[in-house]
């Protein structure tokens, strides 16, 4: 019973010396670095609401992802887009300036290339 005692008292002595040089040692690394806990808690919450703000994000826009697929599913995809695009409406001016420059623009309205950006 007396051998029971002393090794309960050794092991009790053994966790406190320990604990308290634990407690010490980080108490002056701490101190010495200047690192503030509460400051350390408050970035941790920050960084806790950050995240969580990015998963809604992303949710967000993997929802838009799968809105887009759904519409883009339903275009009229009968058309050949493979085969090679034609002018359906070309409108041409010409502007002239006074130092008698010509200029000719060609405005190109295609359905083909308006679902090809929106696609996109």
């Amino acid at each position: 019973m007396v051998l029971g005692l002393l090794v309960y008292e050794a092991m009790d002595v053994v966790y406190h010396v320990s604990k308290i040089t634990y407690n010490s040692a980080s108490f002056v690394y701490n101190w010495y670095y200047d690192i503030n806990i509460n400051h350390l808690d408050n970035k941790v919450k920050h960084d806790e609401e950050h995240i969580k703000k990015l998963e809604e994000r992303v949710a967000q826009l993997e929802q838009i992802i799968s809105n887009n697929k759904l519409a883009i599913e339903d275009i009229d995809t009968s058309q050949d887009l493979s085969a090679p695009i034609t002018n359906t409406n070309t409108n041409t001016h010409t502007n002239t300036h006074t130092n008698t420059h010509t200029n000719t623009h060609t405005n190109t309205n295609n359905k083909n290339q308006l679902l090809l950006c929106d696609s996109i």
